[in-house]
Order: C-alpha cells, then sequence, then structure tokens
C-alpha cells in the first residue's frame, strides 16, 4: 500500500471497426466448416490496455474506477497481464487492487449506456460505478473472473502454450476493468465516492491499468481463474485461531493442472489454503503480497472433485465480533485458484453448493424461459455435418474425445472386419488393432494398439487423471483395464470371467455381454451389465485386484446400453437402450431413483449417454433400426431419424437432429474454442463389418428453432440461467473479493427438479 512513483499511464487500443466486422463474419463462416484454427495474425492488435483513473481534483478517499473493453474476435488468446497504477506527480495515491472480469453483457449507469452500446470490437470506454458497487456490478448475465492484481506483484505471462481465452465463443465478449484506487489526504476520511457520470479529466490523479498481450492463436492449454469464498462467517474475539472454510463440488469431467493460486484476507488472517477433497494442495500467508504464486509441485485436479478453501484467523487483540465485510475492519476469506486444462472453465463457490463450469450450450436462461414450448415442439437446433473420419477401421463401437488432455485427438475402438452374433460369442481374439488414435490436425490414425487382446470389443471410458483405458467386451464377458505399451497393450485388470462364454449370469463370477464402463474419483468401478442382463455391477479396488461390491438391479432396462457418473449429484445415469428410458442410480445407496426414471421415447431407442468436458450430458438415440439389425427391412420403427439430446440433470431440453446418420452406436461431444458450439463425434457400426465416425457442428440457436443464444437482455434473479444474488443471503454486493457466479452455473437456493444450469 505504498504510495506509487509517478509515471505515464498506457494508451488503449483501437480496432478499425469495419475491418472488425469483416473479420468476425469471415471467422464465423470458416470456422462453421472446420477450416479454420485462427484468425489471421494481422487481425489482431498485439495488445490491449484497459485504463481507470480518479480524476484529479477530486477529494480524498476510495472509489472503484471502471473501464470496458470489447474483444475483437469471437476468440483471442491473451498470453500475458501487464498491471500497472500511477499516480500523478506530488499526490499520494495508490491501488488496493486492479481486477479484469469477463462479461456476458454489460449493464453501465448514469448515463454511460450509450457509449457501452457503440463500443466497436477493439475499443475501451471508461464507465461510472455507483457508490458501494464494484465494477462487476456491471456485468449483465454472469461474469467471469480472469485476474487480479494487488502492488507489488509483477506481470503474470502464461508459458508457451498456454494463455487464457477471452471472446463471445467462451461467454466473455467483454473485459472488464476494475480499479480500486485510494487517494491519501490530510486528515481525509477513507470512503467511497459516487462518481456521478461526470466526465473524466484528462489529468487524472490516479491511474490503474491492465495491457493484455493478445494472440489470434488457440492454446493447447487453456488457463482460467475461479473464485472460491466464504461470505457469510464471523469470527469470535480473543481467539488465537478461527477457521472458516467454503467448498464446492466441480462438475468437470477432464484433469486440470494447478498453475497458480492467489489469497485474499484483512488483517486478522494468518493463513490460506486452497482444498481438494478436504486436503491441502496449497497454503499462504495472507500478510504477504497477495498475488499469483505457482506451488513447489506439480498439482494435478481429477474430474468432479471438492475444490475450497480454508482461512485461519487470530483475533486475539479485538474484543469485539468480526464479521465478512469489505473494510479494512472487516474480514474475507477468498481463494483464487488458476488451473489449465483444455477447455476454459468458470465459476464462483460460495459455500457447500456444486459449480457447474460450463462457459457456453444453449443458454440455460433461455431454455428455462421457453422449455414449456420446446418440449410441446420439440424444436431440433442445427447440427452442421463436417465429414466423415476415421474410415476403414470396421465398426466402431465406441470413442472418447481429447484423449489424455489432447483435445485434437480422439481413442477409438472397433471391430476390424468382426460383427456381433446375437446367437454366439466369438472364442479368438481379433488379431489386428482394436484400439487407434485419431489425430484430427493430421487427419489420421497416429497410433493403433491392443492387437491379439478382444474378441469384439464394446464400451470404453478412459480415467481423466490417470489416463487408464477401461473396455468392456461382450463376447469376453468382461471389463478390463488395457495399457497402450509398443508391444500392443496388455490386460491390466480384468472384471468378470474372461472368455467363459457360458453360463452367461450376473453373479460375482459372471457377465452377461457388458456394455459400458466408468471410474468413479474414489477407484470404484461402473459396469452396465448388459445385452442379457439388468443391472448395473460396482466393483471396489482392493489393493491390485477388484471385488464386487454391490449389484444394482434394473429390472425394467432393456439392454442397459450407456452410462454416465454425475458424482457432483450423487447419480449414475444409465441408458436403457430398447426400452428408451433414462434411469437414474444413487451412488451412495444404490436404489434406483424411480421418479427421475425418464422416457425418451419421442427420440428413439438409446444407444449412447456420454458428458463433455464440463459434465453437460448428452444422449444418442434413434428412430428406426440400422442396417446390421434383424428386422431392418421393416418399417416397424419408420424412417431413420437420429439425434443428440442435451440433457442437463437428466431432464431434456434440446435437440439436434443428425442427418446421414445410419447405424449409431456411441458419441462424444467436444467444446470447440473458435465458436463456443460444440462438436459432436458419432461412432457408427454398420452392416458388412463396416463402420466410420461422423463430425457434426452442434450449433446453439437457429432459424427454426428458440433461439438458445448466450446474449439475451440481462437482469433478473436468474438472468440468462445465471447466478445475482438475492437479499439475505450475505453476498456482498460492493465488494470486488465478492465475486458473483462466473457464468453463475451454482445455485445458492436450489429450484425444482428439471431447472436446468441452476441445480
Amino acid at each position: 500500500r505504498a504510495a506509487m512513483a509517478p509515471r505515464r499511464a498506457a494508451g488503449s487500443h483501437a480496432a478499425d471497426p469495419s475491418a472488425a466486422a469483416a473479420l468476425l463474419a469471415l471467422l464465423g463462416l470458416l470456422a462453421c466448416c472446420g477450416a479454420l484454427d485462427a484468425a489471421p495474425e494481422a487481425a489482431l492488435p498485439e495488445s490491449a490496455t484497459l485504463r481507470a483513473a480518479w480524476p484529479e481534483g477530486a477529494a480524498a478517499g476510495e472509489r472503484h474506477a471502471c473501464a470496458v473493453y470489447r474483444a475483437p474476435l469471437a476468440s483471442q488468446a491473451v498470453t500475458g497481464f501487464v498491471p500497472s497504477a500511477v499516480a500523478a506527480e506530488g499526490v499520494r495515491g495508490r491501488a488496493h487492487h486492479l481486477a479484469l472480469y469477463g462479461c456476458a453483457i454489460v449493464r453501465p449507469h448514469h448515463g454511460a449506456d450509450a457509449a457501452v452500446a457503440a463500443l466497436e470490437p477493439g475499443q475501451m470506454v471508461e464507465v461510472p460505478v455507483p457508490a458501494g458497487y464494484g465494477c462487476s456490478q456491471l456485468c449483465g448475465g454472469g461474469v467471469t473472473s480472469l485476474y487480479a492484481w494487488a502492488p507489488p506483484a509483477e506481470p503474470l505471462r502464461f508459458p508457451e502454450g498456454t494463455a487464457t481465452v477471452i471472446g463471445s465463443a467462451v461467454g466473455t465478449p467483454y473485459v472488464l476493468l476494475e480499479a480500486h484506487l485510494v487517494l491519501d489526504g490530510e486528515g481525509a476520511a477513507h470512503e467511497h465516492t459516487h462518481m456521478q457520470g461526470r466526465r473524466l479529466s484528462e489529468t487524472p490523479a490516479v491511474i490503474g491499468s491492465v495491457k493484455l498481450e493478445l494472440s489470434p492463436r488457440m492454446p493447447r492449454r487453456v488457463a482460467s481463474a475461479l473464485a472460491i469464498a466464504n461470505s457469510t462467517f464471523r469470527l469470535k474475539p480473543r481467539s488465537a485461531k478461527e477457521s472458516v472454510h467454503s467448498e464446492c463440488c466441480m462438475r468437470n469431467t477432464q484433469a486440470f493442472g494447478l498453475y497458480a493460486v492467489r489469497v485474499h484476507a484483512h488483517a486478522y488472517a494468518r493463513r490460506n489454503a486452497f482444498t481438494v477433497n478436504g486436503k491441502e494442495r496449497y497454503s499462504y500467508d495472507p500478510r504477504l503480497p497477495q498475488v499469483y504464486n505457482t506451488p513447489g509441485e506439480r498439482v494435478a485436479l481429477g474430474a468432479q472433485q471438492r475444490w475450497g478453501c480454508t482461512c485461519e484467523y487470530d483475533t486475539s487483540d479485538t474484543d469485539k465480533y468480526v464479521s465478512v465485510g469489505m473494510t479494512a475492519g472487516d474480514e474475507m476469506c477468498n481463494c483464487y485458484p488458476m488451473v489449465t486444462g483444455t477447455v476454459p472453465i468458470s465459476g464462483f463457490c460460495n459455500g457447500n453448493h456444486k459449480v457447474h463450469p460450463s462457459p457456453l450450450l444453449p443458454s440455460a436462461g433461455r431454455v428455462l424461459r421457453t422449455m414449456g414450448r420446446m418440449r410441446a415442439h420439440g424444436a431440433p437446433l442445427p447440427a452442421v455435418p463436417l465429414g466423415e473420419i476415421a474410415t476403414g477401421l470396421g465398426q466402431v463401437s465406441a470413442l472418447v474425445a481429447g484423449y489424455r488432455g489432447d483435445r485434437g485427438r480422439l481413442l477409438l475402438f472397433h471391430r476390424n472386419e468382426r460383427m456381433m452374433d446375437p446367437a454366439a460369442d466369438h472364442a479368438e481374439a481379433l488379431g489386428g488393432a482394436t484400439l487407434s488414435v485419431w489425430d484430427e490436425a493430421e487427419g489420421r490414425v497416429v497410433s493403433s494398439f491392443g492387437r491379439n487382446a478382444f474378441p469384439l470389443p464394446h464400451g470404453l471410458f478412459v480415467e481423466p487423471l490417470s489416463g487408464a483405458i477401461w473396455a468392456t467386451d461382450v463376447d469376453a464377458q468382461a471389463a478390463v483395464r488395457f495399457s497402450d505399451g509398443d508391444d500392443g497393450g496388455a490386460f491390466e485388470a480384468v472384471l468378470g470371467t474372461w472368455g467363459q462364454r457360458a453360463p452367461r449370469g450376473s453373479s460375482d463370477a459372471n457377465m452377461c455381454r457388458p456394455t459400458a464402463v466408468a471410474v468413479a474419483g474414489d477407484g470404484r468401478v461402473y459396469v452396465t451389465d448388459g445385452y442379457c442382463a439388468s443391472r448395473l455391477a460396482v466393483f471396489r479396488p482392493i489393493g491390485e485386484v477388484y471385488a464386487l461390491e454391490r449389484s444394482i438391479a434394473l429390472p425394467s432396462a432393456v439392454v442397459p446400453h450407456g452410462l454416465v457418473l454425475d458424482e457432483c449429484d450423487g447419480v449414475a445415469y444409465v441408458a436403457g437402450r430398447e426400452d428408451m428410458h433414462l434411469y437414474a442410480v444413487d451412488i451412495a445407496s444404490g436404489r434406483e431413483m424411480t421418479e427421475r426414471r425418464l422416457s425418451l421415447s419421442a427420440y428413439g431407442r438409446v444407444f449412447g449417454l456420454r458428458a463433455d468436458e464440463f459434465g453437460e450430458l448428452f444422449a444418442l438415440c434413434l428412430k428406426g433400426r440400422t442396417s446390421q439389425e434383424p428386422g431392418a427391412a421393416r418399417s416397424g420403427f419408420g424412417q431413420l431419424e437420429a439425434s443428440i439430446v442435451w440433457l442437463p440433470h437428466g431432464r431434456p431440453v434440446a435437440s439436434w437432429k443428425l442427418p446421414g446418420v445410419e447405424a449409431p452406436h456411441d458419441l462424444a461431444v467436444t467444446y470447440d474454442l473458435l465458436t463456443g458450439d460444440r462438436f459432436a463425434y458419432v461412432a457408427e457400426t454398420m452392416a458388412g463389418a463396416k463402420g466410420r465416425v461422423l463430425k457434426f457442428r452442434l450449433e446453439r440457436s437457429g432459424a427454426n428453432s428458440t433461439d438458445l443464444g448466450s446474449n439475451p437482455s440481462g437482469g433478473g434473479k436468474h438472468a440468462n440461467g445465471r447466478f445475482n444474488p438475492p437479499s439475505g443471503t450475505g453476498l456482498r454486493r460492493s465488494s470486488f473479493h465478492r465475486q458473483p457466479s462466473a457464468l453463475g452455473r451454482m445455485s445458492v437456493h436450489k429450484p425444482p427438479l428439471g431447472r436446468p444450469g441452476l441445480r
């Protein structure tokens, strides 16, 4: 908090409006066809600077000064943040902090509406904020924490291949700078000053700025900052150690690396710690400079874990209770983990709630307001075909996108020259490779393994943290963990009795043509069993072996064919293929939650069930019979019609019709950084031992469907499906450290079942 020496402030950058608009149109056109990895280098400036100032001659005190920057492209990478805080000569001024937020929309105050509305891509404008407000309150439709700085921290620059991503494709077309500035005066009281919308002076007393170092190239690793806070606590006086904790379950399905952590608290704090599943992974003394620090060792974060913040305080020197608040006499408990992964995530954790990190999908708020119409009419959204990939492998029974942290690679499980025989099992393993890694950039298979291993491949799962491969084989009556060594791979664990054709069964020793497999964070393995059984089998690891812990009967499920674990909700979702239902099983009790059983008969049989990187659930459905099925020539099911259905919390909200699909068997859904749409990959098992993978773009809106875009008008308690704090929750609206929910996939008040994105 020392006064800063005067320096020249950096200026802002502005792009040519017409050129930016043309570029955005070109980007959208090319990205939709999968032909563009990034915008041309010349289209984006190397940097852009946001500045916010305290006018010269203003009274001493504190204020939040704000600036808004509109991103030039749908997606651009920020490779570094360079903060600056300067004071005019002879002025005792300083910055308490500088913070950057990403906003879906901006709702300015006091006559700045026109300036913000006229903001062209690549331009910046300074905007006023009312007394008692932080700048983040100008964000409508949710807010994402991007970066924060307090003196004397150094600039933050990412290593090669890592960057933060901003733009409309990730839900942050606007970047908002909040400069919490302090101007000292002789005997002056420090209080927030209302700017009253007056024009800023050309000779400000204090300037806070952050330079964004930009690149049009999408990074291989995306850096994302999250906020974990407790804003409802009170500390007892005269206590040497008081502890406060906040924890949330992250709904991601990919692994992250912990890149850096920043903590914040006030005078009574002695220690802040970032925790994962209750275990400390990083701690820091908040009395030291509150900067982003990298952990001393590599920290990997798995899927659907509980991320938390623990703060310790010493109130021995006060006789009064200490409450959370923004003044120096109050306290805070904040941790800001910055993580890296294949996609951007955002979220705000303020207690024991689940955080939904998805940046964009068909907007939950818009769907919420039109859900009755969507259910009544079922208007599908456009699915744009992007061609075939990975042909010549035979039937492709399963696939996994983002294989081992590379979003450009898919792991394919295929049957070569073989087809399923409903009456008999193949005794001999396929001689050729049955697992292949497809590289999107190279357009080819880059590695293959699994030779002489599998008689008839079926289901596939890759553990996010370890990368371990699990597969089911319907003719071998088993689920296995399989290595991908240079020798073609090897079995590391076998669940079931490998290769025993008779008797098929559902005992400890036998499975009956198992279909899908998934592994929980605690190591338990879940298997849907199967073509001739109707159960969910749960295996518990005991050292190097696995024992059947529970057999959960699903008597109504005819061919349970897909499986997804939602550990944050404590639910295992099972797809009943032939009975066209989605089943929900309580993981803790093993009870089928019959009240949540869902018919998908409007879409047909349920062949595949997968979650994307953000934990969003998707089902692959088909009306009609595939070419390899008995009775395919009959028209009992009508014309073939394949669909992907979005199922947040197990309830259908939107669907996409898939043209050209003949024999779907599995799917993968993954996020597109350039446009914010999803890519879908559909694996097919066709007649004549043929197969392929079809690629689609799942668009978020369409001319003949309800608009499910990401930019509805702001405002309201759940505007755009994002959370604005209601009164009485203890969330302080005026404090920078009360981060609002970033794209708000979190609830404080749980709404009824079926309200997407808000539970």
